[in-house]
């Protein structure tokens, strides 16, 4: 891993740590991975999942959730199918615990962003979010988020995250405050040529989405989830 200007870290996936800054804490962190647009798409995925493992070897629960809904990144890395996902569990009634899975080999839980979505704030921006969150924090279990950058709603989970962190592509650099990560291949030179971090974005309070749709019942013998229960995750994580 190599420091380089612009307040971008070069990372590799495979040294089997997190990135330097990224280490894992007490639990129930909340850590959100903004995805840009011009960054590698693998290597974000193997970013995502090096920090969800790394957390987990430290004996805490840990769960990664794929909330680029427009155009999902983890399921081709992370064995994900693209059935139900985090989409069904806040529009459509379904358990938290019925939408993950345990990659195999690793000790964390995955959920993909499930069923397609013609507003992605109706999910990332749900009201419910703030029960979730909670309910992981009680449970001492940390979430690792991926969100695109670009998303009208990533400011208002920038606001409630422990640590947040731009995955990068060339020519890129990290918000203000934000840790910036970019492949090793990405040189000193291009990291010295990135352009001004962007603007400002308005924040918004998570919950205020228009038009969320209602959600439907969970059916009554579901099993509990940090949405029904705050402790539910930690009977859930994998051991």
């Amino acid at each position: 891993m190599d420091e380089l200007r612009g307040s971008v870290t070069a990372f590799d996936p495979g040294e089997g740590t997190a990135p330097a800054g990224l280490e894992a804490g007490s639990g129930g962190e909340v850590a959100v991975l903004r995805l840009s647009a011009g960054a590698d798409r693998t290597w974000a995925a193997s970013t995502a999942m090096a920090v969800a493992r790394d957390w987990a070897s430290a004996g805490r629960p840990v769960f990664l959730a794929d909330l680029c809904l427009r155009e999902p990144l983890l399921p081709a890395h992370a064995g994900v199918g693209a059935g139900e996902g985090l989409s069904d569990v806040f529009l459509y009634g379904a358990s938290l615990r019925r939408v993950s899975t345990a990659p195999e080999g690793e000790r964390f839980l995955v959920a993909g962003p499930g069923t397609p979505v013609a507003d992605p704030s109706a999910v990332l921006a749900h009201e419910r979010w703030g029960e979730v969150l909670e309910g992981f924090r009680q449970a001492g279990a940390s979430l690792v988020v991926v969100l695109p950058a670009a998303d009208a709603a990533v400011a208002a989970w920038t606001v409630g995250a422990d640590r947040v962190v731009d995955l990068l592509g060339p020519g890129e650099a990290a918000r203000e405050g934000a840790l910036g990560l970019a492949p090793l291949s990405l040189s000193g030179a291009a990291a010295a040529s990135a352009a001004e971090a962007e603007a400002p974005v308005e924040t918004e309070t998570l919950g205020e989405s228009p038009a969320d749709p209602e959600p439907v019942p969970a059916p009554a013998d579901a099993e509990p989830s940090p949405i029904d229960a705050p402790t539910a995750f930690e009977e859930s994580a994998v051991t």
